[in-house]
Order: structure tokens, then C-alpha cells, then sequence
């Protein structure tokens, strides 16, 4: 790894029941020796998980 190299950056917003994911990313990103990543997330509060709700999350990029 290049120190100089600038990290990339990745960004994810979740639902607040995801439990996984924030887990899971990271650890694949850290398979990639050659690239340097920086990892930031964020829940969202959902009082249901549905197809409406998900549709209401994305809707409010």
C-alpha cells in the first residue's frame, strides 16, 4: 500500500434493523490489500420494514 495513495471513501445508509451490513462491508473492503478505503455509515429510523418504507428512504436522498 502507497501511503500517499488517497482513500476511498464509501458511504452507506442503512435501516435501523440492518444489524449486518455495517459488519460485513468493512470486512470485504479489507479483502482489497491494494486500495485503502475509509468506511462511514448511518441508520435511518423506520418504524416498518417494507417495500413502502424502503421506497420512502430512498425517496428522501
Amino acid at each position: 500500500m502507497n501511503s500517499s495513495t488517497t482513500p476511498i471513501r464509501v458511504g452507506l445508509i442503512v435501516p435501523s434493523s440492518n444489524v449486518t451490513i455495517e459488519t460485513e462491508l468493512p470486512a470485504l473492503l479489507a479483502r482489497h490489500e491494494s486500495a485503502t478505503f475509509t468506511f462511514h455509515s448511518s441508520r435511518m429510523r423506520m418504524q416498518e420494514v417494507s417495500e413502502e418504507g424502503l421506497q420512502t428512504m430512498n425517496a428522501q436522498r
